[in-house]
């Protein structure tokens, strides 16, 4: 008899080109750490009125399947054509452009830039081994995305996801699919292997412009729409269950991106200084780079997060006790150039300015583009 371990479970993903269309055979390993995706099998009940104080029966409704999954972030590893890492999934929750159209190579090496994408049309399979069967998650899109990290902890991302609907017996990712990839594994990013610049941008951020900091988190919030259900369309028939699946999710709002950060204590210069551009509405921009030195890399691997137009919408410094005390602050991001410092944030090949909330630049394993 199969037994579900949560050692013995395997997570891949990839790229869907046809909504609700799953695919198989994955090229990406996803190093999660746990998974909350689930169906939601809608019973509607009736409340006819026939004598009886029992409710006489229920009908299947609609079907909405979604749910969390939490996964380390690596620096991608590759063995064969298999990647491990979880750069394809901030990917789609980017909706990063396919090929050269965004997806940029600099220096010689394997720089790969992602950067935001106005339409949300990006969605993909997911394949979750679970020992008894492998668990199918189709036309998966991802509405949130939070990458966050303390002293002495990895970073971890949480992918809020909605997918079309599951499949849990084997198909289209099979067992045989998920164990090709399962000797692909790699070193995870720790949130000290990072350092956090921050300026206003009169000046290029240099080594003057770091800043000590106790935690770090950067969320993306894509204004997914909810699950939503219709009757059955041209495309589908009365004998399919296509009309308890949602439909096409589409962005249902103007997207949102923040970056919060604590400090271990607060002091004179850093604290005061953010307090002086929360109260002034100082633009600022910040970059977080993180890079791997370790001997299981063949080379230092580098991820790079870059937020070129960030503003201060909070900065408390409360004392709890008789201890120092820490000071944290949160920033928006904002897209666009209403705010021209005179040296802009830029791609790390330097020819190219970041227009949009942030963009994310590594320099790992991955040899081939993502998709």
């Amino acid at each position: 008899m199969a037994t579900g371990l949560g050692y013995a479970s395997q997570m891949g993903a990839i790229r869907e080109t046809v909504f609700g269309t799953g695919v198989t055979a994955p090229l990406d390993r996803i190093p999660f750490l746990s998974e909350t995706l689930v169906d939601t099998v809608k019973q509607i009940e009736s409340n006819a009125l026939l004598g009886t104080p029992g409710r006489t029966n229920s009908y299947l409704g609609s079907v909405p399947v979604q749910g969390q999954v939490v996964s380390e972030l690596r620096y991608t590893n590759k063995s064969s054509t298999y990647f491990c890492g979880s750069d394809l999934l901030i990917a789609m929750a980017m909706h990063t452009q396919p090929h050269a159209t965004l997806t940029q190579w600099a220096l010689a090496a394997n720089y790969n830039t992602l950067r935001l994408y106005n339409d949300c049309d990006k969605f993909f399979t997911l394949g979750i081994g679970k020992g008894v069967s492998v668990w199918n998650f189709i036309s998966c899109f991802i509405s949130k995305m939070t990458i966050e990290g303390g002293a002495d902890e990895n970073i971890k991302c949480t992918f809020e996801i909605t997918a079309r609907n599951i499949n849990k017996a084997d198909s289209p990712i099979t067992l045989a699919n998920l164990n090709s990839i399962a000797a692909v594994s790699g070193r995870a990013v720790t949130f000290l292997d990072g350092v956090l610049r921050l300026g206003t941008g009169a000046a290029a951020l240099t080594t003057t412009h770091r800043i000590g900091i106790k935690k770090w988190k950067l969320e993306l919030d894509n204004k997914l729409s909810d699950p939503d259900f219709t009757t059955f369309d041209s495309a589908t028939t009365p004998a399919s269950s296509t009309n308890k699946m949602t439909i096409l999710p589409v962005r249902n709002g103007m997207r949102e991106v923040t970056m919060e950060i604590e400090l271990a204590r607060y002091e004179t210069t850093v604290g005061q200084a953010m307090e002086g551009y929360y109260t002034a509405g100082t633009p600022v921009q910040a970059d977080f780079i993180f890079t791997g030195l370790d001997t299981d890399l063949a080379t230092a691997a580098t991820y790079k997060f870059s937020l070129p137009h960030l503003k201060v919408t909070e900065c408390k410094s409360n004392i709890g006790g008789a201890e120092y005390f820490p000071q944290s602050i949160k920033l928006r991001a904002f897209r666009g150039a209403s705010w021209t410092p005179a040296f802009p944030l830029k791609l790390i090949d330097a020819s190219t300015a970041i227009v949009d909330e942030f963009a994310v630049e590594f320099d790992t394993e991955r040899t081939a583009q993502l998709y």
